[in-house]
């Protein structure tokens, strides 16, 4: 029943976006065809690569890096294709209705990376809840997230003109703790213990090929919203801060073994952790030798997140974390909305020049004083892109409001996630069992070719023939794995066994004929093998026998024979010789 309604309120709310498309969204003056200034044409040129850059990491990198399940990686893909598909045309209509001008959404590559941004918010949380919800679930999350996702950034950036160029405030920390929240809600021990919980080796391979796509494209991800000089420092300095986060992951993870050992979790994910921390200040001065310990801080915090305070959150707060979101996206997050507020109060005019207003929008003169006049004429005078107004903050004022975003950001997103726990764990969404936990052959049709023959159509043919093919949709269905959980209770940690008998009643219907073709082929078979073996016994025997009676019967007539011959007669031996 959750796949017909899954299924509807899916094209229901298509529909709806639809109609809400055809009445508020169209093209904006940079697409449409009279678009020929060269400052268009410029704009296409920077954007487009950007644009490509995340959506590269949005659907590849970020996707690929949560295949890590054994039983779940299928679903998550599939999962994260229909959802980020979904949220880009919700996003686009959420955060053009606080920037819309005269009732219209003007569509640009601008707002198609803002909505990639909504996407990598919503995907990061459901690392979290991956495994642990269904696909109507999984749904409902990704509307709401979206909604105070769209709210939290346009207070962020509108009122409070916080500066996070790469986003690790409003998408990495915000994501993080939105699915921390909601997974406090769906909270189960026996499901979070459940033995499907487990990777293989190949599993973890896709989910590091994940994190190459990641670590590559990730200087894109944070120089996006930068311009000019700021853009190339956000580069360069995610650059350094990437490359010093993986050395830093691979020894701080090795130390932390109790066998000297690499943990490929910590790999996968520690490795870009450098990337988050840097974000919200990857466009600032601060050297390419800060940048360098900005990564090994990222680093450290995502190892020791892993391996300490992953599990406590779990035990203690009863917050699973099935990927780990909080060690990857939240400290890392953390530790960068913290740099900023030190950036922030470090950030000088004698240090930035003319791009400290690149840095820090809110710092720029007020508009018509005579400040700003003057930085408009030497913007000028430079052949540069000509400077809004600001708020004319002051570095302590600045720090003070970007410390606001922060603390604003996490309140909204925990919020925000326990609201939209309570509502997915109605009983109307039917919320996901034990047994299905983790495994995704819930969503999926199990068959393993394209074109699968139903029973009816062999009535006519051989046993053999219809066997062969009637089962060919059965296969991974059988499989042993598949048919068992061990559930480990945290407490007492015992150990109970739970079987999949409503599934296993369902296939032993649809191939019962199936299997009694089998049984009266094999029992012909082996009747027949034991026929020969039996007469092979009882017919040695006989031969055997008649051969020993046979020479029985000719020693008997040479015995007979030699009885017949007369004696010898005594007075015919000649006495003399």
């Amino acid at each position: 029943m959750t796949k017909a309604k899954f299924g509807s309120l899916l094209l229901l709310f298509q529909a709806i976006l639809l109609i809400l498309f055809v009445v508020f969204v169209d093209y904006g003056d940079e697409i449409l065809p009279e678009s020929e200034q060269e400052s268009n044409q410029r704009g296409h040129a920077q954007n487009f690569p950007v644009f490509q850059g995340i959506h590269v990491m949005t659907f590849l990198g970020f996707v690929m890096i949560m295949t890590f399940l054994k039983r779940y990686s299928r679903g998550m893909l599939v999962h994260a294709l229909l959802i980020g598909a979904l949220v880009i045309q919700w996003a686009t209509l959420l955060q053009g209705f606080f920037t819309m001008k005269n009732v219209k959404i003007d569509m640009s590559i601008r707002r198609m990376i803002n909505a990639d941004y909504a996407v990598l918010a919503v995907l990061i949380s459901f690392g979290a809840l991956m495994g642990k919800c269904n696909s109507l679930q999984l749904l409902i999350v990704a509307l709401f997230e979206t909604f105070f996702f769209a709210v939290n950034e346009a207070i962020a950036t509108k009122v409070l003109q916080i500066s996070d160029h790469g986003r690790s405030i409003l998408v990495h920390m915000f994501g993080a703790y939105f699915g921390l929240a909601v997974s406090r809600m769906i909270f189960s021990r026996k499901v979070c213990m459940s033995q499907a919980l487990s990777m293989s080796n190949k599993t973890e391979m896709y989910a590091f090929i994940g994190t190459l796509f990641l670590w590559v494209y990730w200087p894109t991800l944070n120089a996006s919203f930068a311009e000019g000089p700021a853009q190339h420092r956000a580069i360069s300095n995610t650059y350094y801060a990437l490359a010093a986060s993986c050395v830093s992951a691979f020894s701080f993870t090795v130390l932390s073994s109790k066998e000297g050992k690499f943990n490929i979790l910590h790999l996968q994910n520690a490795t870009i952790a450098g990337g988050v921390a840097i974000g919200a200040i990857a466009s600032m001065m601060i050297r390419p030798w800060g940048a360098i310990i900005v990564g090994i801080i990222g680093a450290l915090s995502s190892v020791m997140g892993y391996k300490y305070l992953v599990p406590a959150l779990r035990r203690h707060l009863k917050i699973h974390d099935t990927r780990g979101i909080h060690a990857i996206h939240g400290l890392p997050g953390i530790v960068s909305g913290f740099g900023s507020i030190i950036a922030a109060i470090l950030a000088s005019e004698n240090g930035y020049k003319m791009s400290l207003y690149d840095a820090f929008p809110a710092r720029a003169p007020l508009a018509n004083s005579t400040k700003f006049k003057s930085i408009q004429q030497i913007a000028l005078h430079r052949n540069l892109e000509p400077f809004l107004p600001g708020l004319d903050r002051t570095a302590a004022q600045q720090a003070i409001f970007q410390l606001a975003g922060v603390g604003m950001t996490i309140a909204v997103a925990i919020v925000g996630g326990l609201l939209t726990g309570i509502i997915i764990n109605i009983r109307f969404f039917e919320p996901i069992t034990v047994r299905d936990a983790f495994d995704d052959h819930i969503d999926f049709e199990e068959t393993n070719c394209i074109d699968t023959a139903s029973d009816i159509e062999f009535d006519d043919h051989d046993d053999e023939e219809k066997f062969h093919d009637s089962i060919r949709g059965h296969k991974r269905l059988l499989d042993d794995d598949r048919h068992s959980d061990i559930i480990a209770d945290d407490d007492n940690h015992s150990v109970h066994t739970t079987r999949y008998e409503e599934k296993k009643g369902s296939i032993a219907n649809s191939i019962g004929k199936s299997n009694a073709s089998i049984n009266k082929i094999n029992r012909n078979k082996l009747s027949a093998s034991n026929d020969d073996i039996e007469r092979n016994h009882v017919e040695a025997p006989k031969e055997e026998k008649a051969k020993e009676k046979k020479e029985s019967i000719e020693m008997e007539e040479v015995k007979g024979k030699e009885d017949e011959k007369p004696l010898l007669d005594v007075s015919t031996v000649d006495v003399e010789a």
